[in-house]
């Protein structure tokens, strides 16, 4: 399953600051809610768009698939360095 262009723009940002590892375990470990998450940022997606951002709508069908928290971890897992991923 494929994601999003602003989700693999998000995940390269946080990779190249580093951040992978923390966010792979945040994912993790909020799998249960991300389809809550994204059903939220649709509802909230009118409002997103009047204050000027866009990809909510992106992230919000990318987390309100079934199989989204798994391609999520796969991506990140993928752009976190070998030093993150034998910790």
């Amino acid at each position: 399953m494929s994601l999003s262009p602003f989700s693999q723009q998000l995940i390269h940002t946080c990779a190249r600051r580093q951040l992978a590892g923390p966010l792979l375990l945040f994912v993790a470990g909020h799998r249960p809610l991300a389809f809550a998450c994204g059903q939220t940022l649709y509802a909230m997606q009118p409002l997103a768009e009047l204050l000027g951002v866009d990809a909510c709508g992106e992230l919000a069908a990318d987390l309100s698939r079934p199989e989204s928290a798994r391609s999520l971890e796969a991506a990140l897992l993928a752009a976190a360095g070998p030093a993150e991923r034998d910790r």
